[in-house]
């Protein structure tokens, strides 16, 4: 599966809460529909090995495959303040939504309380998760999509940044 064995059980998403839902985190590389997702998730487990996640250093757009950058999405803290911030949103998303978020801190987005709610799960957990649902974070919210979240980080367990892919239909 996904996380590291030695998990505790209090790392499960709240099921009561409406932005959990349809959020997986107990997936196997087969489990993902999309070839490209996949790949990405390959790419975290390899770098991972036998740590919780991998190290922020593998976040290296030369080992990506280039069909998939235009839509990736980096978040990352905030030394500062801690607050969660779109370091990066890749042309694919621009494009998808008509927005580019790069520079916003997640709690400012406005319709996305329940994507920085998952971001700010993972950040504390250390675990990757699948989500799939309508964009209510773009005016084109008639959109779905789906997203592979990935958490990089310290030996330590401290997550620096998530790795976001994103479909958007």
């Amino acid at each position: 599966m996904a996380h590291a064995p030695n998990d505790p059980p209090d790392n499960d998403p709240p099921r009561d809460d409406p932005a959990f839902v349809d959020m997986r985190v107990d997936f196997a590389v087969e489990d993902l529909a999309e070839e490209s997702f996949r790949w990405l998730y390959r790419y975290w487990l390899d770098g991972r090995g036998s740590a919780r996640f991998p190290p922020t250093r593998l976040i290296d757009p030369t080992r990506i495959r280039p069909d998939i950058l235009p839509h990736l999405t980096l978040v990352g803290p905030e030394p500062e303040s801690g607050r969660l911030k779109v370091r990066l949103s890749g042309s694919g998303l621009r494009e998808a939504t008509d927005r580019d978020y790069t520079g916003w801190y997640t709690d400012e987005v406005p319709g996305a309380k329940p994507l920085h709610r998952r971001f700010e799960w993972c950040r504390r957990t250390g675990r990757p998760y699948v989500y799939s649902g309508h964009v209510t974070w773009s005016p084109l919210t008639f959109k779905r999509y789906s997203v592979l979240a990935l958490p990089f980080g310290q030996p330590d367990g401290t997550v620096e940044r998530i790795l976001l892919l994103a479909s958007i239909a």
